[in-house]
């Protein structure tokens, strides 16, 4: 799993706070960083092949790392009445840019960040925070 493939640490714990689900198939360790100083990344207990690894971290205290297609299912494909309709696009310099908007509609917000994970994050987070969307009716797919 490269980690620009999940949402990054940060942004998880802001949305834990606001009352996001806390499931996911991938987990950040919270007490410890690789050698290099990187987040260290678990794989979800749910997997039988790495049962006997995840056993050892069971006393360590992790956030879920959401992945990419987990935060784009929670994304409304629309707001306000359908008047504004999900958009993701990838910009010229490599960013990717989350808005709702739509032809003849000028998008009422916008979330632009390098990975795509953290884009739909923040757009989730800007969501729950103005209380277009409530995280708690959210499910996890796993």
């Amino acid at each position: 799993m490269k980690t620009n493939h999940v949402v990054s640490k940060g942004l998880v714990e802001e949305m834990k706070a606001l009352g996001f689900p806390q499931v996911s198939e991938f987990w950040y360790c919270l007490e410890r960083k690789t050698s290099d100083g990187k987040d260290i990344l678990l794989i979800s207990i749910l997997e039988p092949v790495y049962e006997k690894e995840i056993e050892e971290y069971s006393y360590v205290k992790k956030a879920p790392a959401y992945n990419v297609s987990l935060v784009g299912e929670w994304l409304p494909n629309r707001i306000f009445y359908g008047k504004h309709k999900l958009w993701i696009t990838r910009t010229e310099v490599g960013y990717w840019n989350v808005q709702y908007g739509g032809e003849g509609v000028k998008p009422f917000c916008e979330k632009i960040e390098k990975t795509m994970a953290d884009s739909l994050a923040k757009m989730l987070i800007y969501l729950a925070k103005n209380k277009l969307l409530d995280p708690t009716t959210l499910k996890g797919t796993l």
